[in-house]
């Protein structure tokens, strides 16, 4: 389980802006793309987010990216992913 970042995406353009994020660390299995669980796309009441998790924006590659993309626009949250 991690902690994860949570960004919503509303006021956000493109609107796709979240998978298109979530598509850096993605993969393809079986002809279907795969995202990565340190960065997805999740629904929290209704509304779109990115969920990151800290370790991916400061280990991954591609984490300065996410990071400066997202600015401070993030909220933390003890929720845990199943």
């Amino acid at each position: 389980m991690h902690d994860f970042l949570y960004v919503p995406a509303a006021g956000r353009r493109p609107s796709d802006w979240v998978e298109r994020l979530c598509s850096l660390a993605a993969s393809f299995e079986r002809g279907r793309l795969v995202y990565s669980q340190e960065l997805r796309p999740v629904m929290i009441n209704g509304q779109k987010h990115l969920a990151v998790t800290p370790a991916f924006l400061r280990d991954h590659p591609v984490g300065p990216t996410v990071a400066a993309f997202i600015g401070g626009d993030w909220r933390h949250t003890e929720k845990q992913a199943a």
